[in-house]
């Protein structure tokens, strides 16, 4: 590398007034190595950590943020400057943090106030992590400056969580001691984000929020009375006892909730579902951890209110879940057959076989949002397995047949049908069925041809073969007109004209209005259908409606993408390896789709070819043995054609000749001489041939003997000896009864027997 070099200097001067793609330059130059001298450290690069810390202490906002970035890059990609000056860097911009924060109001109010925020927390939280790996870099630059910095965190996480949580969640897990006394100032922050704007907040924010509170419980609690006992002194003290505490107590909050919706269903119907709700598990410890909780309003009355029931589950759900899945200092013990239990209920909590209360049936109002409600308490039930499975795969192998059943009530049926399914209900639940779906595939791919329970698989495939199809929004209203147009008269205002004319592109152009699945919506479903193709043998319709659905799929994305995803050549392979009971292939369609594709399972498939191990010939002499086998087999086959005009058999060979082919590589076997016939006459071939002749022929041929030689040369210690052995063996032809029935035909070609295995062995033609 050339050290030529623009010098630290000269940047760090024109850092000041740089803007655009100039910025852009100097930051790019900074990352080169050559800054990385121990002899500049002093001189130059002193010099450019005065201009920085300049910038960042500047009050023109577009300095400080050009002194953020350039303090992020220097650290970053020069250790020297990290090491010596990462400390001051991280000091000045945490102080521009906290002075902002306190005018948080006005700060946002301008058009950059929000992107100033998040570079601020971002470049503070990049040094951070670069300083934390560092042993004594963090002694001495980071724990000190942590007791300024987390209060600071703590107060905006009130106003920009989503900038804030993850750097508290970091700190939290790393710092646990350094971050003590602030824990009951975040507490509050964290309840009152629970508690009136979690529904407001990103599905992202959310689980912050949730992972932040769980956290929280890495901090052992103060001793209580109980544990200053005595009596109690002997008993082990797990490292999870404080987790597991708060684990419980948020697994406690489901049977009260469950309870509710007693006042909606009519438990008393499943003996067994009561069971299951007497024994979900309660907090004995009543440590309180979830108080904060606000109670639930419900009203009759006002039936939207019942929608708090399947609001407040998610909460628990997002709760529970990061208990169970964030990583921790120490081993956990998670309650599983609780966790089951608690959505085996809610999977229970359905019209399929526990009907409403009676003096709720006659209100449409409030029918209609509890048939919106309850889908929605099933389905956190779904998450909540999701992320169980997902987490500790085989270590619950024993609950997923009971899972499956129970998914089976998710499924929505008709009223007072044999279980037919209702499709309108399944196309508004499309969301949850995916959940649904990832869980089916975790599931299986652990169980596969094992699982009993394949009624379910049969439902499913149904659910997903309806959901792979791009939903019209205009069906229903076409449907609609079609009925008015019946009952309508032909007069129309000229309001109703207006309001045609506003109308006219659903009409048309339909295909405008259409709901189309995506790329992780397909994978999913396909990843489903190979399991399924995989396992099972499925009946001809459900079959023939996958092929179906891959083969009118792949062509639309190949159009439309000019390539196939890879989720939907697999399914191709399954079902191609896969037919099923269905006899007619689809390899033919497969290899049309996937002709440029260079598919090497489809290649072997049109071009089988024998292994090249396996492919070899065979040069020495077959052992004796073997030769009097093949020559049964050619005496058999001659039989049974009558197309062999004689068979020949080897005469008893003594013992001299048996040991002379053990030698193989010193046996010379001399090769017989060959009788050839002389030309052959055409006229006479297709001339008619009398009675008398043939008969003259065949008597002849009767008594005709063939002579076999076979001359072994033998090389022993007494010298060379040639042993010759002289084989008769009459030869069997067909007599001319049995030709009789030929004698009809007008002229006949004689059929000339060329036989390679004959020449080989040295047989003379006949």
């Amino acid at each position: 590398m050339s050290e030529e070099f623009i010098a630290a200097s000269t940047l760090a001067k024109n850092l000041e007034f740089a803007k655009g793609n100039e910025f852009h330059t100097i930051l790019t130059t900074l990352r080169s190595p050559l800054y990385i001298d121990e002899h500049l450290l002093k001189s130059e690069l002193s010099f450019l950590v005065t201009k920085i810390l300049k910038l960042i202490r500047s009050s023109n906002d577009f300095d400080l943020w050009k002194g953020c970035h350039t303090s992020v890059v220097v650290c970053a990609y020069n250790p020297l400057i990290l090491s010596t000056h990462g400390g001051q860097l991280l000091a000045a911009i945490y102080s521009r943090l906290e002075q902002k924060t306190g005018f948080y109001s006005s700060v946002v109010s301008s058009s950059h106030g929000k992107q100033l925020f998040d570079t601020l927390v971002s470049s503070m939280a990049v040094i951070i992590d670069l300083v934390k790996s560092k042993p004594t870099l963090s002694r001495e630059a980071l724990v000190p400056k942590l007791k300024a910095i987390i209060p600071t965190l703590i107060t905006l996480s009130q106003y920009e969580p989503e900038l804030t949580l993850p750097v508290l969640k970091k700190i939290l897990k790393r710092n646990t001691t350094t971050f003590k006394p602030f824990v009951n100032k975040f507490r509050i922050v964290l309840t009152n984000l629970i508690k009136s704007d979690y529904a407001s907040l990103g599905s992202k924010t959310q689980r912050l929020v949730c992972e932040n509170f769980a956290y929280l419980h890495l901090l052992k609690i103060q001793a209580s009375n109980a544990n200053d006992d005595e009596s109690q002194a002997h008993h082990k003290v797990y490292p999870d006892a404080n987790w597991r505490t708060g684990l419980l107590s948020i697994l406690s909050q489901f049977k009260p909730i469950i309870q509710l919706c007693e006042e909606i269903l009519d438990f008393e119907q499943d003996n067994e579902l009561q069971k299951l709700v007497k024994a979900l598990p309660v907090d004995i410890e009543s440590n309180n951890e979830v108080e904060f909780l606000p109670k639930l309003k419900l009203d009759f009355n006002a039936p939207l209110t019942l929608w708090e029931i399947p609001q407040r589950l998610s909460l628990l759900v997002d709760m529970l879940v990061a208990f169970i899945s964030l990583p921790t200092p120490f081993p956990i013990r998670v309650p599983l057959g609780s966790i089951n239990s608690v959505c085996e209920v809610l999977l229970s909590v359905s019209q399929k076989y526990l009907p409403l209360k009676k003096e709720l049936r006659r209100d449409n109002e409030l029918n209609g949002s509890i048939n919106y409600i309850l889908p929605q308490i099933q389905f956190q039930g779904i998450r909540l397995w999701e992320n169980v499975v997902s987490k500790y795969g085989k270590c619950g192998l024993s609950l997923f047949e009971g899972i499956l059943s129970s998914i089976e009530l998710f499924i929505p049926l008709k009223k007072k049908s044999n279980n037919e399914i209702d499709f309108n209900v399944v196309g508004s639940l499309k969301y949850e069925f995916f959940t649904v779906f990832r869980l089916v595939n975790m599931i299986m791919s652990h169980l596969g041809h094992q699982l009993n329970t394949v009624s379910v698989v049969s439902q499913l495939i149904d659910v997903a073969l309806f959901l792979s199809r791009d939903r019209t929004l205009v069906d229903s209203l076409f449907k609609s007109r079609k009925g008015n147009l019946k009952q309508t008269k032909t007069k129309q205002s000229k309001k109703n004209k207006n309001n045609e004319g506003a109308l006219s592109d659903i009409f048309t152009h339909p295909e405008l209005f259409v709901f189309k699945n995506s790329i992780d919506w397909s994978n999913e479903i396909n990843e489903f259908f190979i399991t399924s193709l995989n396992n099972w043998i499925l009946p001809s319709t459900p079959h023939i409606q996958i092929l179906k659905y891959s083969i009118t799929q792949s062509l639309r994305l190949k159009e439309e993408f000019g390539y196939i995803p890879e989720s939907f050549v697999s399914l191709l392979r399954c079902e191609v390896l896969h037919p099923g009971n269905e006899r007619v292939s689809i390899l033919p369609i497969a290899i049309s789709l996937l002709k440029n594709a260079n598919d090497d399972l489809f290649e072997l498939l049109c071009h089988p070819k024998v292994p090249v191990g396996m492919v070899y010939q065979l040069h020495k002499p077959l052992d004796l043995g073997e030769q009097e086998e093949q020559e049964e087999e050619e005496e058999d086959m001659g039989e049974r054609g009558n197309s062999v005009t004689g068979s020949y058999s080897h005469a008893i060979v003594d013992t001299k000749a048996f040991k002379a082919l053990d030698n193989l590589e010193n046996v010379v076997i001399p090769e017989p001489e060959r009788t050839v016939s002389g030309p052959v006459d055409d006229a006479a071939v297709f001339k008619k041939r009398l009675v008398e002749e043939v008969s003259e022929r065949e008597t002849t041929s009767m008594n005709k003997k063939v002579k076999i030689v076979e001359e072994a040369t033998l090389e022993t210690s007494e010298g060379t000896t040639v042993e010759t052995i002289v084989a008769q063996t009459k030869v069997e032809v067909k007599s001319a009864e049995e030709s009789e029935g030929e004698e009809d035909e007008e002229f006949e070609i004689p059929a000339i027997e060329l036989s390679g295995d004959e020449d080989e062995d040295g047989e003379g033609d006949e």
